[in-house]
């Protein structure tokens, strides 16, 4: 059933299940179609997906190469084709579609909101929080900005999906995951792993998207050359639907990223795999195992190593618990449902 007759309009980058880094918003889609009566999504991209009847995804053509004038063009389509199909605008992490459709949906007048996590200060993000009625955030690191339109309503990570299993066998594998970019510093991350005497391996689980990341990409492998750990280090993308089994075999995930509260963090701790790391994010989220600098990340990194299974069992179950109690989908969903529907 339904909680209200509310329909709600989504605005977000991606919609397509195995993207390697978005693919986490099919679930979002699925949460929110639970509990408005009928969805629309406007995606700047958009591929494989499958959705509940109450759901229609319209794409921008990003996928198809269309030029960027020609998806604003078709951003003012849509929301226009479609005003009477939705009476709440949530944007989801792109402050200038906010910017964009606020005169039209003000006129229209359908209240418009916003979530972003992310460690920014835009003339565009400030620009957007003038035209929503609120914004929202996982954590409070998530928002720079400060204003009183601003609520944290923890992240959502489908818990049912990224499970633990207390009996699986952990490989020896050190684990970081994400785009290869300089926010999540990858290099630094290798500098870390290099001190470790241990058989682990370490896996980046991620993919490039800009030239720069491209060229750091390079760096990062000239490096593992240098230090000559191509026997040890693996570089390789993958699907959104395979993260899990990773996050489920994996020992430890290494988290040095400048981000906030990382999507990726409560994920790997929703799984059982231990998080160790320099980010707010681990210092937020799991603070026993926050690190002030890469050097002691490498001793905290080894100790963990060399502790006994039955000691790791209590730290994974820990870390699943405190996801469980602050982040997952669901209550995640609900929050933003509920915050909507009041004002």
């Amino acid at each position: 059933r339904y909680y209200t007759k509310v329909r709600l309009l989504i605005i977000t980058q991606v919609v397509d299940k195995h993207h390697p880094v978005l693919g986490f918003f099919c679930g979002w889609i699925e949460e929110f179609s639970k509990q408005y009566e009928h969805v629309t999504v406007i995606g700047q991209q958009c591929g494989s997906y499958s959705f509940n009847k109450n759901v229609q995804i319209v794409s921008l053509g990003k996928e198809n190469n269309l030029s960027k004038i020609q998806q604003v063009l078709r951003f003012y389509k849509y929301i226009w084709r479609h005003r009477k199909d939705y009476d709440v605008v949530f944007v989801h992490m792109i402050p200038l579609w906010v910017i964009l459709g606020s005169p039209l949906w003000k006129y229209l007048q359908k209240p418009i909101y916003l979530w972003y996590e992310a460690r920014s200060k835009t003339i565009a993000l400030r620009m957007s929080l003038w035209c929503v009625r609120k914004h929202f955030s996982a954590s409070e690191s998530g928002m720079l900005l400060r204003s009183k339109k601003h609520i944290i309503v923890g992240h959502g990570i489908n818990t049912d999906v990224f499970t633990y299993k207390a009996d699986a066998e952990r490989k020896q594998i050190l684990l970081s995951v994400g785009r290869i970019t300089a926010a999540k510093k990858p290099l630094e991350i290798l500098e870390c792993f290099k001190h470790i005497e241990s058989n682990h391996t370490l896996h980046f689980a991620g993919t490039t998207i800009s030239t720069a990341d491209k060229d750091l990409q390079n760096r990062l492998q000239n490096t593992i050359e240098k230090y000559e750990l191509r026997d040890r280090v693996r570089i390789a993308a993958c699907n959104y639907q395979d993260i899990v089994p990773m996050y489920q075999q994996a020992d430890i995930l290494i988290h040095m990223s400048t981000t906030p509260l990382d999507k990726a963090l409560l994920e790997a701790m929703a799984c059982g795999c231990i998080v160790v790391g320099t980010s707010v994010g681990v210092q937020t989220a799991a603070p026993q195992q926050y690190c002030k600098t890469s050097e002691e990340c490498s001793v905290k990194l080894q100790q963990y190593i060399n502790m006994s299974e039955e000691q790791k069992k209590e730290i994974r179950e820990t870390m699943r618990t405190t996801v469980i109690k602050n982040h997952t989908l669901h209550t995640c969903i609900q929050k933003l449902h509920a915050y909507m529907e009041e004002s």
